[in-house]
């Protein structure tokens, strides 16, 4: 077997290849300290919960590093620990990392790699320096040094130790990512770096955001042996903060104002088998309102060591297995599925387990749990899309009704006030409806409706068009007019009011005809001026004369 080689470019499969997302790279180095940290409480070197993990980051020197109080390397081990690949002497579902390649992941994204250890009761330290920079470029597929060379030879031209007696200030692992490159530019972005860390590191709940953290969900993860964290620290400079899961008594939901979910309680759940090879809990509101906005609490999460595998979209392929389009209900939901079964292991880039005899058994029962979540999302979006269809057609007659009466005229200023009143209710009707969880075509078209019905309802408010032609009246004869109008509104209601305007109307323009006709002919064919005008006075609205 001398002659077989394992040649450099493995190097770049197992860095840049392996981690697309520079903070993955993060996430490895802090699963590799959750390890260190449990091994250090086995061996008595730590009590319960006195392991930490400091993340720090310096964006004025491009730098950012991952110190851990675990039970760290030996200095006789260091070299051959750190150095070798895929050989981890971790074990499979004990460990939350067990493959050996992930040390290796900050490789990609800095000029310099360092890491330095010290080993409990050991009076001495351990720097190991790679060239991150030339081993990029040493096992570039470009690079033509690589044909020959091996990945031993890489690491072993471009990697330096250096052992040091110390002050024994306790065991530690620390990585430093110095110089970052411009494709690592997010772990030098503080807000992005917080909030990976609070969705994927095995971290606390926030007891003060999320009681139900406290009260509800760390009893249950305990009877089932799932609640494994540590202490996350964040520190920028001199700023230090305390890392927490991001759940909170309410999220928000939709696209109006009006999108604030409240949760009421958690729904607990376990796989049907014993012993369980899931657990899981799931918030519980008093109604879905669609998908859930709040990225970082959207979607029931998978966990492995309470250490998150790929994100909130994953767990959607559960759903997606009873029908493809039901992938999305799972974000209408927030809460988490911890793996218990140690057969059940992630896949190398932790986006996803193994195919294996133990995922398919616990996504057969995960199928199961998932199926009353997506009928009732389902029907409530159902409900939802019966609901759009309404307000559209209601809003439609509405507009229709109002243009038929504006175009006709209004009886009396309290009919064309119930005009407008109808359309002001049709507004809010759309305006509630955009709350919900919409998709843009369907809030596109309701913003155009709330649009039509808005521009109706201001011509109506701005220019009335009374059904009573007023022109022949003066200013006391259509303040009365307009009062009796509105009274048989009130009394007799909006149709008999209209037809006795119609009439009002019919008779008025009698008159208006009569008069015309009268100063179109003059006093000589209607006789003198004064009698015409006695006559005019003594008769009706409709000309008969007064008795």
């Amino acid at each position: 077997m001398n002659d077989v080689v394992i040649g450099a470019k493995i190097l770049d499969v197992l860095t840049v290849g392996m981690y697309p997302d520079a903070l993955d790279a993060i996430r490895e180095y802090i699963q590799n300290s959750f390890d260190a940290i449990r091994q250090a409480e086995a061996n008595g070197v730590l009590g319960p919960n006195q392991g930490s993990v400091v993340v720090a980051i310096d964006p004025d020197r491009r730098r950012i590093s991952i110190r851990d109080n675990g039970i760290g390397v030996p200095a006789a081990q260091a070299r051959t620990t750190l150095l070798s690949i895929g050989a981890s002497r971790k074990i499979v579902g004990v460990n939350a990392g067990f493959r050996g390649i992930g040390r290796l992941a900050g490789l990609a994204y800095c000029d310099k790699l360092v890491f330095r250890t010290a080993y409990k009761d050991e009076p001495r330290q351990t720097e190991l320096v790679f060239n991150a920079a030339e081993i990029r470029k040493g096992i570039s597929v470009s690079s033509t040094d690589a044909r020959d060379e091996t990945a031993v030879d890489i690491l072993e031209k471009l990697t330096k130790l250096r052992q040091f007696d110390a002050d024994n200030t306790g065991s530690f692992f620390e990585v430093d990512l110095i110089d970052i490159n411009p494709k690592a530019s997010p772990f030098l972005d503080v807000e992005k770096v917080r909030d990976y860390l609070r969705q994927v590191a095995p971290v606390e709940f926030d007891t003060q955001a999320f009681v139900y953290g406290h009260s509800i969900i760390n009893p249950f993860l305990k009877q089932f042996g799932a609640h494994r964290t540590i202490n996350l620290e964040l520190r920028v400079n001199d700023r230090r903060e305390a890392i927490k899961k991001p759940y909170r008594t309410f999220h928000r939901a939709g696209s109006g104002k009006n999108n604030r979910v409240e949760i009421k309680d958690i729904d607990t759940f376990r796989d049907p088998v014993d012993p369980p090879r899931w657990i899981a809990w799931i918030s519980r509101s008093q109604d879905l309102r669609g998908t859930i906005n709040d990225e970082d609490v959207r979607g029931i999460r998978l966990r492995s060591s309470n250490i998150l595998i790929g994100d909130y979209r994953t767990f959607s392929r559960v759903f997606e297995k009873v029908q493809k389009s039901y992938a999305r209900f799972n974000g209408w939901y927030s809460g988490e599925v911890h793996i218990l079964d140690s057969r059940i292991i992630p896949n190398s880039r932790r986006d996803f387990f193994e195919d294996n005899d133990a995922w398919q058994a616990a996504e057969k029962t995960l199928i199961e749990r998932a199926d009353p979540l997506i009928r009732r999302a389902y029907q409530n979006s159902d409900e939802r899309n019966r609901d759009f269809d309404s307000i559209q057609h209601d809003a439609e007659q509405a507009v229709v009704a109002a243009k038929k009466k504006a175009a006709r005229g209004f009886a009396s200023d309290d009919n064309r006030s119930d005009a407008v009143n109808e359309l002001k209710k049709q507004e809010q009707r759309i305006e509630r409806a955009k709350s919900g969880d919409r998709t843009e075509d369907e809030l596109d078209a309701l913003n155009k409706r709330k649009d039509e019905v808005e521009a109706v309802r201001k011509e109506l408010e701005e220019k009335p068009r009374p059904l009573i032609d007023e022109s022949v009246l003066d200013r006391d004869e259509r303040k009365i007019v307009r009062l009796i109008m509105d009274v048989v509104n009130q009394i007799c209601g909006a149709d008999l009011a209209e037809k006795t305007a119609v009439e009002v109307d019919r008779r008025l323009k009698a008159r208006k005809n009569q008069l015309k006709q009268h100063y179109t002919q003059g006093p000589t064919r209607a006789g003198s001026a004064g009698q015409s005008a006695r006559e005019h006075e003594d008769r009706h609205i409709d000309g008969t004369p007064l008795s």
